[in-house]
């Protein structure tokens, strides 16, 4: 189970997303990036198709995470400033 509280958010206008700071708790070993999205992006009452995991920050010795996301408007702006590798990464489904 993944736990998901949000620290803060912030606008950028000018890149047409939203940048959320939070941190994740888990029960066990920490989750793939898959099942943290979703836990996020429920959350954030988003799609994850239109969110970005930035970065994510495990706490030694702690059960739980920092993570970094952006959270765009549109497919349009994702596109514009997410590399192509980096979509190509999170689009590719788990073996």
């Amino acid at each position: 189970m993944v736990e998901v509280k949000i620290n803060k958010k912030t606008s950028n206008p000018l890149m047409d997303r939203d940048e959320v700071e939070c941190v994740v708790n888990f029960e066990q070993g920490t989750p793939k990036v898959a099942e943290i999205k979703a836990a996020v992006a429920k959350a954030l009452a988003a799609s994850d198709s239109m969110l970005v995991i930035n970065r994510l920050v495990p706490r030694f010795g702690a059960k739980q995470a920092k993570v970094f996301v952006s959270v765009y408007a549109s497919q349009e702006a994702m596109k514009k400033s997410v590399k192509a590798k980096k979509q190509k990464v999170e689009k590719k489904p788990a073996a």
